[in-house]
């Protein structure tokens, strides 16, 4: 790892975006096992850094002979690097390049949320994060109480449609419909239903 001479200005702004840090849900799957895909963790990388004046770039480098992932992020003049090392090797399944394309994904992705201590969760512990978005008065705690009840209805993902019983029933025909909806409580009812219907608590409510 280096930085520059200064970092006073990056400290702050990188504690700035770790406030405002969403964690990488794992939607993607492979391998006998669910994961945070590229796109994930770099949404909830760039969301975050973008919004306290931080950029991000990442590219292959060779370091004493050996292939490395550089992640560089700046802000005011300031940066910091990290070096994360990768083998590629093809073989059967993959030629060189795919090897080699497969090597990238998986350095940016490791690089990212060590650099930026992104710890991804389940889609299930996306969901029950909502609870922490209504006070006791049904108010926002912090932020956009609408987008926070989207963003985690939508990081169910494809497990929207074994609950389209329960969505239409609310009024929602799908995605877009959540999307477009504004209603507070309507999303917060919908969320809590499917969050119980998952974790076999209780019926869904009608």
């Amino acid at each position: 790892m280096r930085w520059s001479d200064t970092t006073a200005k990056l400290d702050a702004a990188l504690a700035e975006a770790q406030k405002q840090l969403q964690p990488a849900v794992k939607k993607a799957r492979g391998h006998g096992y669910s994961y945070a895909g590229l796109d994930e963790v770099m949404d909830s990388a760039m969301k975050c850094l973008t919004s306290a004046g931080c950029s991000l770039s990442q590219g292959v480098d060779w370091v004493n002979g050996d292939m490395v992932m550089v992640t560089r992020i700046a802000c005011s003049g300031e940066y910091l690097l990290t070096y994360f090392p990768m083998t590629a090797e093809g073989g059967k399944r993959l030629n060189a390049m795919q090897a080699m394309g497969s090597a990238s994904t998986y350095g940016r992705r490791y690089a990212i949320q060590c650099a930026l201590g992104i710890a991804p969760i389940t889609e299930q512990q996306a969901a029950e994060l909502q609870v922490s978005f209504r006070d006791d008065d049904g108010a926002s705690s912090g932020g956009s109480l609408l987008s926070e009840l989207k963003s985690r209805l939508l990081a169910y993902g494809p497990a929207l449609r074994t609950h389209r019983d329960l969505l239409v029933r609310k009024g929602f025909q799908g995605m877009d419909d959540i999307e477009r909806c504004q209603d507070e409580d309507a999303l917060a009812d919908v969320l809590e239903n499917i969050q119980r219907s998952i974790n076999g608590s209780a019926r869904p409510r009608h």
